[in-house]
Parts: structure tokens; sequence; C-alpha cells
């Protein structure tokens, strides 16, 4: 399987700035590139090369957000979740439906 990582991190780096907009264009041209690779190749293996290349754009956008975080120290907490919230929309959605669960789920003589 081809490891994208590099080649992702390297295009971000050729940006003039790094906005999360200017990378989501990238991102976007990215897989439609790969997509139109794959298919004129007829790959057999088209999801895990898809799968590879999400997989190395989250590691790249973890680090684009580790390094606002540690840019900007005085941020507050509230600030530093808006900007995790606008990274993973969903992951906030999840951290309640899974803490609500929790709360309400009974508690079992095994877990006692």
């Amino acid at each position: 399987m081809a490891d994208y990582y590099p080649l992702i991190a390297g295009a971000i780096a050729g940006l003039l700035k790094s906005t999360p907009e200017a990378r989501r264009l990238l991102y976007a041209r990215v897989r439609a590139a790969l997509l139109a690779e794959l298919h004129r190749t007829k790959h057999p293996d088209t999801v895990g090369h898809r799968l590879a290349l999400e997989s190395a754009i989250r590691k790249v956008e973890a680090e684009s957000l580790r390094r606002a975080l540690a840019a900007t120290p005085h941020r507050s907490w509230r600030a530093q979740t808006r900007v995790a919230v606008s990274v993973r929309p969903n992951a906030a959605r999840r951290a309640r439906r899974n803490y609500a669960t929790a709360c309400v789920r009974p508690r079992t003589a095994e877990a006692i």
C-alpha cells in the first residue's frame, strides 16, 4: 500500500499560506487525482488506497492543529475546542452521545 503522508505533507509545506481552506482545496485536488489514476489503471484495491490517503490527510490535519495550538498558548479551552470541532465536526456530537449513554447505562454486578 502506498504511503501518501510524505506526498501530502510536502504539498502542504509548499503552500504559501497553510490555511484550512487552502488545505481543503489541496485535499480535494489530491483526492480527485488519485481517483482518476486508480480508475485509469483499473487498480483492484481502490478502497485501500483511498483509506490510506484519508489516513494521511487526518495525520497532516492533526499536526496542523497541534502547531496552531502550540503557536497560540493563551487560547482558552473553549477556543481550542472550537478549532478541534471544526476539523472533526462529529467529534463533539460523538463525545456527548458516549457520555450520555455512559450516564444512562445501568450498572451490573460485574461493573461494580
